[in-house]
């Protein structure tokens, strides 16, 4: 993908299993719905949508962005910078787990900055996870983070996890003051309060 075009044709016709390279560092103004379908016996199961090295394009959302994940299934992505609106993967009607895996990531903290570089939004997670038995992996991302359900896991390793002011919270459940997922951080910055199980 290059040129800053919308490009939801490459992500659906990737759904059943592939990869979307994006080959520059322009701005993508709509807003996507990133999916990966459930695995079948002929394989398939794992998306990625990637920036090429050197590249590092962002995706200018108009409304959240859905990650539409199927039962067992795995989306990657990897060096992207996402604003105007959050990541959200949506809860289902099954109970089978998805996997979302964010790599070298920025979720900008308050979805968009202001010419000083403060957010637009303090304190507004950039990150939702609704899906009660998700797996969602953060590898040297920048996010802000709700994340609910009994079995849901988070695990982020050198990240930055910001509520953008020491007293928001930076990790809590999708109800405010709820104890958000089971969490793991390694090697993280986390700017905020954090609820967790």
């Amino acid at each position: 993908v290059i040129g800053g075009a919308p490009f939801q044709a490459a992500l659906t016709a990737a759904a059943p299993g592939g990869r979307v390279l994006l080959r520059d560092n322009l701005v993508y103004g709509f807003t996507p719905v990133l999916q990966a379908a459930a695995p079948t016996a002929a394989g398939g199961g794992e998306v990625v949508v990637a920036a090429i090295n050197g590249a590092r394009p962002v995706i200018l959302a108009g409304g959240a962005i859905t990650c539409d994940i199927g039962p067992g299934a795995r989306l990657v992505i990897d060096g992207l910078v996402i604003a105007g609106h959050e990541l959200v993967l949506p809860a289902a009607a099954d109970n089978q787990p998805r996997e979302l895996v964010l790599r070298h990531c920025t979720l900008v903290p308050g979805r968009t900055l202001l010419a000083d570089g403060a957010p637009a939004q303090p304190g507004v997670a950039s990150l939702r996870i609704e899906h009660p038995f998700a797996r969602v992996v953060l590898e040297d991302c920048i996010v802000g983070m709700r994340a609910d359900g009994a079995d849901a896991e988070v695990t982020a390793r050198g990240c930055i996890v910001d509520a953008n002011a020491a007293d928001a919270v930076a990790f809590e459940g999708l109800a405010a003051a709820r104890p958000g997922a089971a969490l793991v951080l390694e090697q993280c910055t986390v700017v905020g309060k954090v609820a967790t199980r």
